[in-house]
């Protein structure tokens, strides 16, 4: 028992050193204000004893309550998408373009794969539906955010990117460094839409 309990804390111990589940983990840590939130909202909505339900249906809480976990929970993806590349720009050192701006792109990416409707008309008003923005989507920022973060990886160590002379503040810099990384993001996602609306 004693040999078995040492290969688990072995195996974890490997684990623990995975920088991609350094990635996730940061990222779910971070996420938590959110999930817990939400999380609250949901269970204060869900009670359901003596008249509570009845009283709290007839007052304006109901709906703020579902409005808060609409937007926390129910937007889980979103949050995943970003903080998901912004831990892995961090976990990966990445110097050229900072975790915001990884981050950004990624939650770009995932938007730019989101089915949504678009206008009938030039002056229409498009559609987005929540259905995949929650966890429902989740699994898919995680891979969104980790190809994201390989491609600013791929941009940085092979020096694609638009070079500014050294005079120019390094916040400024790291923008335009992100630019050739997000384009190439954005194509890559792109076509994947295209590939799978067909």
């Amino acid at each position: 028992m004693q040999k078995v309990l040492d290969k688990l804390v072995d195996i974890s111990a490997k684990m623990a050193q995975s920088r991609i589940l350094q990635t996730i983990q940061r990222s779910f840590m971070k996420l938590m204000p959110v999930t817990m939130i939400g999380g609250f909202a949901s269970l204060f909505k869900g009670i359901d004893f003596g008249g509570y339900q009845a009283w709290l249906q007839a007052t304006p809480l109901y709906g703020i309550l579902g409005t808060v976990y609409q937007f926390t929970v129910g937007l889980l993806g979103l949050y995943v998408a970003f903080l998901v590349a912004y831990s892995y720009a961090e976990v990966f050192h990445l110097k050229k373009a900072g975790g915001v701006e990884v981050g950004l792109v990624s939650l770009m990416c995932f938007l730019v794969v989101t089915p949504y409707t678009p206008a009938e008309t030039a002056y229409g008003a498009a559609t987005l539906s929540t259905q995949w923005l929650g966890s429902t989507g989740m699994f898919t920022a995680i891979i969104i955010a980790f190809v994201t973060g390989i491609i600013f990886s791929f941009c940085e160590k092979h020096n694609l990117g638009i070079k500014l002379p050294d005079s120019v503040p390094p916040m400024i810099a790291m923008q335009f460094n992100a630019l050739i990384p997000g384009l190439i993001s954005v194509v890559v996602f792109g076509a994947i839409t295209v590939a799978f609306s067909f």
